[in-house]
């Protein structure tokens, strides 16, 4: 985990949204055994309707500059709050905001580092709206080689706070990062 202690106490609980825990669930379930299951373990229809929409699938793509992270599959839920379809995208030209972009890399980055599933929230703002969007991810690592990982399978899920239209995800005028939590697959769920 990071952050103090008040942040800890602070951080809503992931275990408490169903879309990620059904996400969770499904990763532990393929991985088995191992560190992580691999991209061939995953099978969306096995996924459940409700969660299937807030799915996400990511594929890292080592450049020779830099590790870079397209899109392969992204779910309905994520079109309309993200703003546009992610599928084929990669992160770094979708997001006009590039301190939000190098805010999901860095994610991505903790799970490569960790091998371990990372749960992390954010909220989009608007200039002069009183209105904005709270988001909450678990980027689940996967693996073809079972040590390197190569993909991510995600949940996302989304909540406007306020009256009015909230800003999108990708088009906000800023955003602000929340708790962050490297998550052990091996811990009992409480």
């Amino acid at each position: 985990m990071s952050g103090t202690e008040t942040d800890r106490a602070a951080a809503p609980r992931w275990q408490d949204d169903a879309v990620l825990m059904a996400v969770f669930r499904y990763w532990h379930a393929k991985r088995g055994g191992r560190a992580m299951p691999s991209r061939t373990d995953i099978d969306p229809t096995e996924i459940e309707p409700q969660v299937l929409p807030h799915i996400v699938i990511t594929e890292v793509v080592e450049a020779p500059a830099r590790r870079r992270f397209r899109f392969r599959l992204s779910g309905t839920a994520m079109k309309s709050q993200v703003g546009l379809d992610l599928t084929g995208k990669f992160v770094d030209e979708l997001n006009p905001n590039k301190r939000y972009a190098a805010y999901i890399e860095g994610l991505y980055g903790t799970v490569i580092a960790t091998r371990r599933p990372v749960f992390s929230s954010s909220v989009a703002v608007g200039t002069g709206l009183d209105v904005y969007r709270t988001t909450r991810r678990l980027m689940c690592p996967l693996s073809r080689d079972g040590s390197a990982v190569d993909m991510f399978l995600t949940g996302q899920t989304f909540q406007a706070i306020g009256d009015g239209e909230a800003p999108t995800l990708t088009y906000a005028d800023d955003f602000k990062p929340g708790p962050t939590a490297v998550i052990d697959p091996d811990a009992p769920l409480a």
